[in-house]
């Protein structure tokens, strides 16, 4: 058996919105690392506590802050004559009561459609260098395309034309 290179795990930063990681989730990531080195595989790892995932654009985009992001992605699809709606989501003090409440769709995409052929789809706009998806988010992923939907992580037009282009 060839010899596996050596690794220095490293803890995730603790910065922002960054939480550090559990001692469990360390041994999970150091697991699923020595996995992927076996089968020959990038490594895939957990950065958060709430188990949310770092995103990557897999085609050259702009670096631009979500919401262009999102206004482009909308552009692009109504120029295409696609049926697409924005959906809000989220949390907070909406009556100023000091109770939280939530609203929207939980874990749903930015953007929500109907494809020419009757397809549901959704689509998450991420800022143009990245961004995280939340644990909700990947479970909604997962339902939307059990179910014979498209659920696309966007970073920027270009990646929403790799991604969607095809089923168009």
């Amino acid at each position: 058996m060839a010899r596996l290179p050596r690794i220095n795990w490293v803890t995730a930063k603790v910065s922002g919105n960054m939480k550090k990681q559990t001692k469990q989730q360390k041994f999970n990531d150091a697991f699923d690392a020595y996995r992927c080195l076996q089968k020959g595989q990038p490594i895939k790892r957990s950065t958060n506590k709430d188990g949310s995932l770092p995103t990557t654009p897999i085609i050259a985009c702009p670096d631009l802050p979500e919401s262009e992001v999102l206004k482009l992605c909308l552009a692009w699809l109504r120029g295409r004559r696609i049926f697409c709606n924005r959906v809000n989501n989220g949390k907070g003090d909406l009556h100023g009561d000091g109770h939280v409440y939530t609203y929207g769709i939980i874990g749903a995409g930015d953007i929500l459609g109907l494809l020419p052929d009757g397809r549901h789809f959704e689509v998450e706009c991420k800022k143009g260098r990245g961004g995280l998806l939340s644990k909700d988010q990947r479970n909604r992923a997962k339902r939307i395309t059990e179910n014979n939907g498209i659920y696309i992580i966007a970073h920027g037009i270009p990646e929403l034309n790799l991604l969607l282009g095809p089923y168009l």
